[in-house]
């Protein structure tokens, strides 16, 4: 597992990306990987294992292409009550 952005013990607040809706939906890779979004609404830390009850059709075929591709990796952001998901997540 490993963490995105490590964020310092001087910053105690979250930063949030621009609202899902504003930004284009196809993102130029940067040169990285570009891995999926899983927002699960909750806060997972890394080294911590969980059951995922997965029943929405959207997010069925999601993880069923994250299986497919081989990867097995996507990334879990913290995502706020107006659904702006933060910088960042856990793969």
């Amino acid at each position: 597992t490993k963490v995105l952005r490590r964020c310092s013990s001087s910053e105690d607040e979250v930063r949030w990306l621009e609202p899902l809706s504003s930004m284009p939906h196809k993102v130029k890779s940067s040169g990285g990987d570009v891995l999926p979004l899983f927002p699960l609404g909750g806060v997972f830390l890394p080294h911590t294992e969980h059951q995922l009850s997965i029943f929405e059709p959207r997010y069925r075929k999601l993880y069923n292409d994250i299986l497919v591709s081989g990867s097995r990796r996507f990334v879990v952001p913290l995502m706020g009550e107006d659904q702006r998901l933060a910088e960042v997540g856990v793969v």
